[in-house]
């Protein structure tokens, strides 16, 4: 159920997926809503991104939102200092190829996020969509999420509900994200194992769960958010001063518009963890 590429040697040295891994791709996404991208980030970046992250756990859990329960927090990869700021994370050349495939040419990155699984987890989070306002009913957004740690069910791998992007309304969601329980009675779900480096892509309208981290290990996770060049989205993410250019000349050579806003040091640190972005359509 869950489609998983891996990388060709002629493929990595080119820096291209292969015709069969183009298709691969698309009929994943348009039929499941999602695919695993293996092995396409360097394991010691995301070791040095855990351990800066972690250092943050215990002064950020005081005031972090809450993603549903006490357990599961937002917690946004750091962008400085720059030495953090990896290019196989940010401009993969393979996860933006698969970005492009999916929502079409030069496709616009206009979210840097994630959420942190804190140990000895008991508390799940609903079933839910986080598309839950009036969306298109065809691809127009994907999230990359980019485990830190080996993800799996002892460390709270994420509940997916594959094909669930389809059909997607807001009459089936519930105030305040949840699925209605009649609608899952019946359909699959999955909790899958990622190995560090790989990086999970999903549409936006995918039903999910966070689950709860019942290990002695804290789970961080990254989310970088993608949308369709047409819709209707001009949300910019804030971001230092130092990053802006980094960032938007780097994504344009790999044909994505990076919607981002030069921001001071201190403003960013004051807003880095927040969730006021949105993926919503533009009046």
């Amino acid at each position: 159920m869950l489609t998983e590429i891996v990388l060709s040697s002629s493929e990595r040295s080119g820096r291209l997926f292969s015709s069969h891994n183009i298709q691969r791709i698309l009929e994943a996404l348009h039929t499941h809503g999602i695919i695993v991208l293996k092995d396409i980030i360097d394991p010691t970046h995301l070791d040095a991104l855990n351990e800066f992250m972690l250092s943050e756990v215990d002064s950020l859990v005081k005031v972090a939102q809450l993603n549903f329960n006490t357990k599961n927090i937002q917690h946004a990869p750091p962008l400085l200092p720059l030495s953090l700021l990896y290019e196989d994370i940010y401009m993969n050349p393979f996860l933006l190829q698969a970005v492009q495939l999916y929502l079409g040419a030069q496709p616009k990155f206009n979210f840097i996020s994630g959420n942190t699984a804190l140990a000895h987890g008991l508390t799940r989070q609903p079933v839910h969509s986080d598309a839950n306002f009036h969306h298109p009913q065809c691809p127009f957004c994907l999230v990359a999420n980019i485990p830190l740690i080996e993800m799996d069910v002892s460390t709270g791998s994420t509940e997916l509900w594959p094909g669930t992007h389809i059909f997607t309304r807001n009459d089936q969601i519930e105030e305040g994200f949840e699925i209605k329980k009649y609608l899952m009675e019946g359909r699959e779900c999955l909790q899958p194992t990622v190995k560090k480096g790989s990086v999970v892509l999903r549409d936006l309208r995918l039903w999910h769960a966070g689950m709860p981290n019942p290990s002695d290990r804290t789970r961080c996770m990254l989310a970088l958010g993608y949308v369709s060049n047409w819709y209707r989205n001009d949300y910019r993410v804030p971001v230092p001063e130092a990053v802006e250019t980094i960032l938007t000349e780097g994504m344009e050579k790999l044909g994505i518009k990076a919607m981002v806003t030069s921001v001071s040091e201190e403003e960013y640190s004051k807003v880095k963890h927040g969730l006021d972005s949105t993926f919503e359509q533009s009046p």
